[in-house]
């Protein structure tokens, strides 16, 4: 079984499963009052995949105490595995064969879900997420200079699904860090879209390395 099929099946599985847990819980009318403890509202961090780095900004909304409904968008800049980058005597650097930049700006809905809520300190939480990305993709071509560049751009499309794993360190009532790994798998719809010339990319996705600082709220 390859990782792309694994991640289809945890995005699909794994939000039905934290629902049938919270609609299968026993209600318990003589629970006490217990103070609301402070969650993520919002937060911003960035991103590091094989392409480079990226930033991005998330919304987050409580469904319980141990779930959370996820929005993040981010940006980022995506490279062909296959370029090589030369430099000349002069120390400028050229990619040979590269007919265009690409940008890529995912926005990632999804479920986060803590782990082990009752029996953790929630200073300390791991969770699990999962979700679909659609993804705006842009290029503009290579051989005009960056900012020149910036009005030739040309869109396309992504969508697919994501999961990952992570970690939330509750610094304060009001500020959170949070470490997470993703792996999306992003396939283009329709347009093609090349990096270098004659090789088209299929899959703007991969492996993401996460970090960010929480705003915590009640």
């Amino acid at each position: 079984m390859n990782v792309k099929t694994i991640i289809l099946f945890l995005s699909f599985i794994f939000p039905s499963i934290i629902f049938a847990q919270n609609s299968n819980s026993p209600l318990n009318t003589n629970k006490k009052y217990e103070p609301v403890e402070p969650h993520n509202k919002w937060g911003l961090g960035v991103s590091y995949t094989e392409q480079g780095i990226g930033i991005r900004s998330g919304l987050y909304f409580k469904l319980s105490n141990s779930t959370n409904l996820d929005l993040n968008i981010s940006i980022s800049g995506v490279a062909d595995s296959r370029e090589f980058e030369e430099y000349d005597i002069f120390g400028n650097s050229r990619i040979r064969n590269k007919e265009n930049r690409i940008y890529m700006i995912p926005l990632s809905i999804g479920i986060q879900h803590y782990l082990f809520a009752d029996e953790l300190d929630d200073s300390f939480r791991p969770y699990l997420k999962s979700g679909i990305a659609p993804t705006l993709v842009l290029t503009n071509p290579y051989s005009r200079g960056f900012f020149n560049a910036l009005g030739y751009m040309q869109p396309a499309f992504a969508i697919g699904p994501y999961a990952g794993v992570g970690l939330q360190f509750k610094q304060s009532n009001s500020i959170g860090f949070n470490f997470g790994i993703s792996y999306y798998y992003l396939p283009l719809v329709g347009k093609k879209v090349n990096s270098l010339y004659d090789q088209p990319i299929k899959d703007v996705g991969g492996l993401q390395f996460q970090f960010g600082v929480d705003f915590l709220g009640r």
